[in-house]
């Protein structure tokens, strides 16, 4: 298990605080924000876009592959918000709840951010993981982003 900071302790807090807000009724709670070392931060959560055009049914049931391409994780969210004030994303650390699925990663390999913290694998309800970590660690690794991931990787 990784050690952090107070800073970073206390922005887990408020991560999963958001994370929850911002999740409303969905069993997912998954954000992630950018911190640059002046201290600012830009928060993304896990939303369906608008317009996604699923019915109630679909979001229910989670149907792949239709409901995950209406979804935009916090890692991209966090990023567009960032893109749209005009902020140096290479000069930010994203932290987030669970380490970037494959699709996550590609978007974030192109922004120049150069650090990941994330406090989670990502797994599914049995505890089984969900995603090819291997991918996203690849991607990563591709283009020099250094990541940890907070709890040991028990596979």
């Amino acid at each position: 298990m990784a050690t952090y900071t107070n800073m970073e302790m206390e922005l887990w807090r408020e991560l999963q605080d958001f994370a929850e807000k911002a999740s409303g009724e969905r069993k997912t709670r998954v954000a992630a924000c950018l911190v640059w070392p002046s201290g600012r931060k830009v928060f993304g959560a896990n939303r369906l876009l608008d317009g996604h055009g699923l019915t109630e049914q679909e979001i229910t049931d989670r149907v792949r592959p239709k409901f995950y391409d209406a979804m935009k994780c916090g890692e991209p969210d966090a990023i567009d918000k960032a893109i749209e004030l005009g902020l140096d994303l290479g000069d930010a650390k994203l932290y987030s709840l669970l380490f970037p699925c494959p699709r996550c990663a590609e978007k974030i390999a192109k922004t120049g951010i150069r650090t990941i913290v994330a406090l989670h694998h990502r797994t599914n309800h049995n505890g089984n993981f969900d995603n090819p970590l291997e991918d996203s660690r690849k991607m990563f690794d591709s283009v020099g982003i250094q990541y940890d991931i907070g709890e040991p990787d028990g596979r």
